[in-house]
């Protein structure tokens, strides 16, 4: 699926469209500027450097929350994360709109590439929660980060079961909920509602992650071994969730720009809303393909313990 109708709006500022796609010109950020030294936008290290800065970012966030000693420290520093990379997800949507203006077709390539880069900030920020998480003791985390321990419904001592995956169709139904409302804050907000679901996300996983992993200790198996089939078990459908809400922000910010930009009557609408349909059918069927990872493969993995 593409975004024809932006290609079309500005076939004549093609020449000058390097300007807009280099982030180097509105970093956002001070690293992003340093960064932005190695590589460009349109190259497959980008896309590296994209993780990098999230992971770095994340955790200069969260340690900054904490010296200034607020309440729910964790939850200051997804909002502060989220808002630092707000210039980056915009710069993968002007490169976006570059690429499908090159491509002169339906856009679909274009549109990968941004759903990878978009996976790549929210890994960063997992790893770097995930890294907040292993260097910070249990006490802490859970002051810290307790709307994480209200929201996933867990104690920092709770064991991971299989019996906690197997939940069959309501798993799909649940993630589809979050994704809707992940894409209504997109169609309202754009970058800064996508950035706050990545943000979100990542945060919730990444310590719920730890303290699953933290939890070990109480299991016969070797901490290594039980920690080692934890990730095997989760990271696929993770990963999965994280690419549908990525694509059903994508096509909701298009959606939102389609509907802002033309008429009803104006036929590069219609070319707008085949894309945002194409999306928006591609993220339920990641979630689809998520859900049944989680239901059965989960679980099996999770049975070797």
């Amino acid at each position: 699926a593409g975004l024809p109708s932006e290609t079309d709006a500005w076939p004549q500022r093609n020449s000058g469209m390097a300007q807009i796609t280099d982030d180097r010109c509105d970093p956002g950020n001070m690293l992003a500027t340093i960064l932005a030294r190695f590589g460009r936008p349109r190259e497959g290290p980008w896309d590296l450097l994209i993780g990098v800065e999230a992971t770095i970012i994340t955790v200069l966030s969260v340690y900054l929350i904490r010296g200034l000693n607020v309440r729910e420290a964790g939850l200051f520093a997804v909002m502060l994360a989220s808002a630092a990379m707000i210039p980056k997800f915009n710069t993968i949507l002007a490169i976006n709109r570059e690429r499908i203006l090159a491509e002169q077709g339906s856009g679909r390539r274009a549109n990968a590439k941004s759903i990878i880069s978009g996976l790549s900030v929210f890994v960063g920020m997992f790893l770097g929660f995930l890294v907040v998480g292993i260097l910070t003791n249990d006490t802490t985390l859970e002051e810290h980060f307790q709307f994480i321990l209200q929201e996933a419904q867990i104690d920092a001592d709770i064991v991971l079961s299989p019996e906690r995956f197997s939940l069959g169709p309501s798993i799909f139904v649940h993630n589809l909920m979050v994704m809707i409302a992940f894409a209504a804050l997109a169609f309202l907000y754009r970058s800064l509602g996508a950035m706050i679901a990545l943000g979100w996300n990542a945060s919730v996983w990444a310590i719920t992650l730890v303290l699953f992993v933290g939890s070990g200790s109480q299991m016969d198996v070797h901490p290594v071994t039980y920690a080692l089939l934890v990730i095997v078990a989760i990271i696929p459908h993770l990963l999965l969730e994280a690419a549908a809400y990525i694509t059903g922000s994508l096509s909701a910010i298009f959606l939102s720009r389609g509907v802002t930009r033309h008429k009803v009557s104006d036929p590069r609408l219609k070319r707008v809303l085949v894309a945002v349909l194409v999306l928006a059918s591609l993220s339920v069927g990641l979630l689809a393909v998520g859900a049944v990872l989680e239901h059965y493969y989960a679980p099996a993995i999770l049975e070797l313990i």
